[in-house]
C-alpha cells in the first residue's frame, strides 16, 4: 500500500460500518492491504485508459438486461 493512501484501517472501519458488513478487527489489517492495492491499481488502470491512444477503445462485454415494458 502507497504511504499516504486514503485507504487505512481506520476507513476500512468505517466503510465496513456505513455498508452494516460485519468484519472482524483480526481481518482490518488485510482488508486494509487489498483494498489499498486495489485501488492504486484500478487507478493506474483509469489513468492509462483516459490517455488520447485509447479513447476510442470499448469495452468488448455487452451487459442486456430483459425490457421492462410487458409489450416488448
Amino acid at each position: 500500500m502507497a504511504e499516504g493512501s486514503l485507504v487505512n484501517e481506520d476507513a476500512v472501519r468505517a466503510l465496513a460500518r456505513a455498508a452494516a458488513l460485519p468484519l472482524a478487527e483480526d481481518r482490518i489489517a488485510a482488508v486494509t492491504a487489498l483494498l489499498g492495492d486495489w485501488l492504486a491499481a484500478a487507478n493506474d488502470l483509469s489513468r492509462t485508459m483516459s490517455a488520447p491512444e485509447h479513447r476510442g477503445t470499448a469495452p468488448i462485454t455487452v451487459f442486456a438486461h430483459p425490457p421492462t415494458d410487458p409489450k416488448e
